[in-house]
């Protein structure tokens, strides 16, 4: 009788206790993040991301945006998570991409100039990122992400004759920054 007692327990205890992880939320949904660049919508830049975590600590993803001079970007990112959190917390990547930039025109212009003269090129990027992310909200989907990083631009003359007649330096080091906000699914 005292066996069948500590029996009934166990069981009990056993079947509570697989109920308990149902409880708290489900980490598996939030697999796939899409997110957007609402801050810099007021600079003239819109952009957005998807990113699809491997496992806790490895994501792929692509980016996309235009800014009001036309500089548009696509680019495949791979995010290392150390914390093993993804897409919640630190992260470093790699980006490979292409831009379509404009040239210089001027010694004003800082990163692309923005009276939109100068002829347009294509080229490929590498780049490196370093993220944080966060998780909010009551069901954590809310997704809120910073982070800053450089990508280099290959394959674009440093000096280039136009038709005309004006020579056109092109960036061979872009600035990257961040601030995206999106759902996690």
């Amino acid at each position: 009788m005292r066996s069948s007692r500590v029996l009934a327990v166990v069981l009990g205890l056993a079947c509570s206790a697989s109920a308990l992880p149902a409880q708290a939320p489900d980490r598996s949904a939030t697999d796939q993040r899409a997110s957007a660049n609402l801050l810099g919508i007021p600079f003239g830049v819109v952009s957005a991301e998807y990113e699809q975590m491997i496992t806790r600590e490895l994501s792929l993803g692509v980016g996309a945006g235009i800014d009001n001079n036309a500089h548009s970007w696509g680019e495949a990112k791979v995010r290392f998570y150390p914390g093993a959190e993804g897409p919640r917390g630190f992260s470093v990547g790699v980006t490979a991409g292409a831009d379509r930039l404009r040239g210089f025109t001027g010694n004003d212009c800082i990163v692309i100039c923005a009276d939109g003269s100068g002829p347009k090129e294509t080229a490929f990027t590498l780049g490196v990122v370093l993220d944080y992310g966060w998780l909010i909200g009551r069901t954590q989907r809310f997704y809120v992400g910073t982070g800053v990083g450089a990508k280099r631009v290959y394959g674009l003359d440093d000096e280039q004759d136009t038709n005309g007649g004006f020579i056109t330096d092109y960036p061979e080091v872009l600035p990257v920054v961040r601030f995206q906000i999106g759902y996690t699914f």
